[in-house]
């Protein structure tokens, strides 16, 4: 691994996500978006034989180089969250527990269904549409508290109630992917599965 072509990328990749941040906050959009989207460029950078992910030998997952970013992009993720966590209370997600519950219950509800029945009348596989509507459950609690952040409005009843939505959506999130993986592997719904699914550290 050349020490030198990767931080020399890393840098590169910061200098490009900070320009694309600040150009998105000029129009009234979150940084985040922003650095997302250069992200999916840089990724998807392809001129002839010439790939981003070619050069940085990102291609195989198997590679010291892969690994390297791997390694630092959950780092990102876990200081991020770290962050946020340092500006909420317990106590003030408790205050909106019961609201926090049922929005992230109806942002499973929903986008379960939507991704059940698209799939479903798109290929009539039940599996496939019981995956499908498992991956739309799934939200980001770093994307939302990132984005959170950025609008300077952590301490707002209204950001505590989106944040403790995503991390109840998430648990849930899991635990339906979790059972959509037994059915799948087992080819029927076992109830002793399911909890030992849920219970399963």
């Amino acid at each position: 691994m050349d020490l030198g072509i990767v931080f020399l990328t890393i840098v590169l990749v910061l200098f490009l996500a900070k320009i694309s941040s600040v150009v998105f906050e000029k129009f009234g959009i979150p940084g985040l978006v922003g650095e997302i989207l250069i992200g999916i460029v840089i990724a998807n950078l392809v001129i002839g034989d010439w790939s981003f992910m070619k050069v940085l030998d990102l291609e195989d997952t198997t590679s010291i180089n892969f690994q390297f970013f791997f390694v630092l992009a959950e780092m990102g993720v876990i200081f991020l969250l770290f962050s946020v966590g340092l500006e909420m209370r317990v106590c003030d997600l408790m205050k909106v527990g019961r609201t926090a519950f049922l929005v992230a219950s109806l942002g499973i509800i929903f986008p379960f269904i939507f991704g059940f029945v698209l799939m479903l009348a798109y290929d009539g596989n039940m599996y496939h549409a019981l995956f499908l509507g498992a991956a739309m459950v799934a939200t980001s609690v770093g994307i939302t508290a990132k984005v959170i952040k950025d609008l300077k409005v952590m301490n707002t009843k209204e950001s505590r109630i989106i944040i403790g939505a995503a991390v109840i959506d998430d648990i849930i999130g899991m635990i339906v992917l979790a059972v959509v993986v037994g059915m799948a592997q087992s080819g029927s719904l076992d109830i002793i599965s399911i909890g030992e699914i849920v219970l399963r550290p």
